[in-house]
């Protein structure tokens, strides 16, 4: 299954027909080839997808992008792309400020306890 986004109501899927991930990766190389940019990043794959990348690539992804924080913090798959030599960039460092299953108050890791202890500069 082709599966390149779902909406917002988890139901309606689109796809990119008969467009593959190597289809795409070999594209963007030949971006990398023409100097239209200098490295490669990938975001939000899991272990499966990166293996699929590095099985095919020429160029392997320099950089990594996943949501990264206090209550997120992806051990498994940082030490996955060290072993890779793949960067990590995070994003939403400081959490989502709701996350599922929690009550109504305010759940960023800035009204974490711990954090809030830490001095203000």
């Amino acid at each position: 299954e082709n599966i390149w986004s779902q909406n917002e109501d988890e139901k309606t899927r689109y796809f990119a027909e008969n467009v593959t991930l190597r289809d795409t990766w070999k594209a963007i190389e030949n971006l990398v080839d023409l100097k239209l940019t200098r490295s490669i990043g990938i975001s939000n794959f899991n272990e499966s997808e990166i293996k699929e990348i590095l099985k095919i690539a020429r160029i392997k992804p320099t950089v990594h992008q996943i949501e990264l924080h206090p209550y997120c913090n992806q051990h498994n798959m940082h030490q996955y792309c060290i072993k890779h030599n793949i960067s990590i960039i995070s994003y939403c460092p400081l959490s989502n400020l709701k996350r599922e299953n929690e009550h109504d108050e305010d759940v960023s890791a800035l009204y974490n306890p711990i954090i809030q202890g830490f001095p203000k500069l």
